[in-house]
């Protein structure tokens, strides 16, 4: 794990690289994003699942904590999910 792996994206244009390595990044960033996409829309519809919940069936201040510390995982999850979107997206730029 100590070795850096250079992929085409990180190579500055000037320098030759295979068109073929350049497709197979594309792909394996693209497959990322759209992992990244899926998780954003399933995160977000348990996030709306929770709060619907919430709203119709929780009351008591230990309910709410459990469902906003449910919700708080949910964002965290949300959050991860975007930054590897963002991360791929800027890839697939450079490509």
């Amino acid at each position: 794990e100590a070795i850096k792996l250079w992929l085409p994206s990180q190579i500055s244009r000037t320098a030759p690289c295979d068109t073929c390595l350049q497709a197979i990044e594309w792909k394996l960033w693209y497959a990322q994003a759209h992992d990244a996409l899926h998780s954003l829309c399933s995160n977000l519809r348990a996030q709306t699942a929770i709060l619907k919940y919430k709203d119709c069936n929780l009351c008591g201040q230990g309910a709410n904590m459990r469902a906003q510390n449910m919700l708080k995982a949910v964002e965290a999850r949300l959050e991860a999910a975007t930054s590897i979107y963002e991360h791929a997206h800027k890839a697939l730029m450079v490509l």
